[in-house]
C-alpha cells in the first residue's frame, strides 16, 4: 500500500474520534447542567433547545487549554 493513504487515513480515524468525543462531551455537558447537577455556574449550558453550541465551545477550550499545557 502507498504511505501516503495509510497516513491520510490515520488522519481521517483521528479527525473523527476527536470530533466525536468532542460533541458527546458537550452534549453530555448539557444534559448534567440541565438537570442543575453542576450549580448554577453551569446552568447557561442548559438553556438550549437543540444544539449544545455553548457546550461545545466550552469543552473546546478546554481541551486546547489541556493541550497548551
Amino acid at each position: 500500500m502507498c504511505p501516503i493513504v495509510v497516513l491520510q487515513g490515520i488522519f481521517a480515524a483521528t479527525l473523527s474520534a476527536a470530533l466525536s468525543t468532542l460533541i458527546g462531551a458537550s452534549r453530555i455537558l448539557q444534559a448534567i447542567s440541565k438537570d442543575g447537577l453542576l450549580g448554577d455556574w453551569f446552568r447557561v449550558f442548559s438553556k438550549e433547545k437543540g444544539e449544545p453550541v455553548r457546550a461545545v465551545v466550552l469543552c473546546w477550550a478546554l481541551v486546547q487549554c489541556g493541550l497548551a499545557c
